[in-house]
Order: structure tokens, then C-alpha cells, then sequence
């Protein structure tokens, strides 16, 4: 069982609803989790403690560690780490924490000439829930995902258009080629 938390509080304030309450009650039926430091917070309230770490790294790590305490299903939590160069240039990276303390990263990737960064999240979390899945280990099946986001924002619209076998080859890091 997934749960990806991207919380969007403007979506949440046009509703009489408690997220706090159904976000712990979703986070509390998953293995893996894609979130990050603020979903956390929002489920779990915030953690002083965190804010006072260094790095955006060290405040997801945190978090992750407050989450496997609160919720002993949870396994995995992930996300993608993102700096912003200029508007078309990016760098994206990825981190999944487990609940035996191991903290796995996908290096970041140059993203130039982006079309479309809407779907990204998507793509990742497809892309890596295929690599678990499938029977790739965590470290590929972080990279797989990572790739999958990438190869996203050469896209537009919300949708990827990359088959599994493409994105496969470019986290080898094969060229890609026309093929008939």
C-alpha cells in the first residue's frame, strides 16, 4: 500500500476536514510513502527539533524517523530532491529512507531545456513503485523512479509517455536511439 502526501493546502482549506486526522489515518495503513519533511509535519504536527537541522536532506531523514515511530506498517518513505537553477534548468535527485535506518540517494540529474515539470511527482512515484514491483532492488528501483521523473519533463502535459524499457535504458545510461 502506497501514499503519496503532497499536501496542498489550498485544496485542504476549501474543505471542512481535519487533514492532521486523515492524513495519520492514510500514513497508518501504508508501507511506502512518498513524502517529505512538510507532509510529515502536517500529520504528525510540527517538529521543532527538525527545524533546527541542517539541510533539506537532514529535516526529510528526521521526519522520516518521527513517521516509523508514529506508524509501524510504514517501510519506505520517498521523495524527490529538487534545486532550481533558473526556470528551465533544474537538478533532481532522489531518498528513500527504511524503517531499519538505511537512507538510499539517487544522485541528482541535470535537467535542461524543461518542457513540463507537472507529472514529475507522478512519474517518480509510478516508476519507482514499478522497480519494487518488479523485483528490483532499492537502490535501482530509486533510480528507476528518478529517471522516470526526468524523462517527464521533456513531456508536456501531465501524462508520461515513456515505456518501461526506455526508461530502463536510461538509467543505464544508454543512448537513445530510433528504433523501428
Amino acid at each position: 500500500m502506497s501514499f503519496d502526501g503532497n499536501f496542498r493546502p489550498r485544496l485542504w482549506a476549501a474543505w471542512d476536514a481535519d487533514p492532521a486526522a486523515i492524513l495519520r489515518q492514510l500514513l497508518a495503513e501504508a508501507d511506502l510513502a512518498f513524502a517529505d519533511h512538510r507532509d510529515i509535519a502536517v500529520a504528525l504536527g510540527d517538529d521543532p527539533a527538525a527545524e533546527a537541522t541542517d539541510g533539506h536532506e537532514a529535516r526529510i531523514i528526521a521526519a522520516a524517523a518521527r513517521a516509523f515511530a508514529a506508524f509501524p506498517r510504514l517501510q519506505r518513505i520517498a521523495t524527490t530532491l529538487r534545486t532550481q537553477h533558473s526556470v528551465d534548468r533544474h537538478s533532481l535527485g532522489a531518498l528513500m529512507a527504511t524503517r531499519d535506518g538505511e537512507v538510499r540517494r539517487a544522485p541528482p540529474r541535470a535537467l535542461e531545456g524543461i518542457v513540463d515539470r507537472i507529472g514529475a511527482g507522478d512519474a517518480f512515484a509510478a516508476g519507482l513503485l514499478h522497480g519494487l514491483l518488479t523485483g528490483m532492488g532499492d537502490d535501482e528501483a530509486l533510480r528507476f523512479g528518478l529517471v522516470a521523473a526526468c524523462l517527464k519533463h521533456s513531456q508536456p502535459g501531465d501524462m508520461h509517455l515513456a515505456s518501461a524499457e526506455e526508461i530502463a535504458a536510461c538509467a543505464r545510461e544508454e543512448p537513445l536511439d530510433v528504433r523501428r
